[in-house]
C-alpha cells in the first residue's frame, strides 16, 4: 500500500487531527463552566477555551 508523504508540519497536524479525535470525560465541560467563574486567570482561560482545539473538546458529547 502506497503512503503519501508529509512534507509540512501542518500537514502533520491534519492528519493527527482526523486520527485522534479529542475526547473528554462526560461531565468534564460542565464541571469547568462551574468553577471558572472562581478561578484566577479567567479572561485568559476563557480566550483559550474559545480557540481549537478547546472550543471543539468542550462541545464533543461525552
Amino acid at each position: 500500500m502506497a503512503c503519501a508523504s508529509i512534507e509540512r508540519a501542518d500537514e502533520v497536524e491534519r492528519v493527527l487531527d482526523e486520527a485522534l479525535m479529542p475526547k473528554m470525560p462526560p461531565d468534564y465541560a460542565k464541571n469547568f463552566r462551574k468553577a471558572l467563574p472562581e478561578t484566577p486567570g479567567r479572561e485568559r482561560i476563557e480566550e483559550n477555551v474559545a480557540r481549537e482545539p478547546a472550543r471543539t473538546m468542550m462541545e464533543a458529547e461525552g
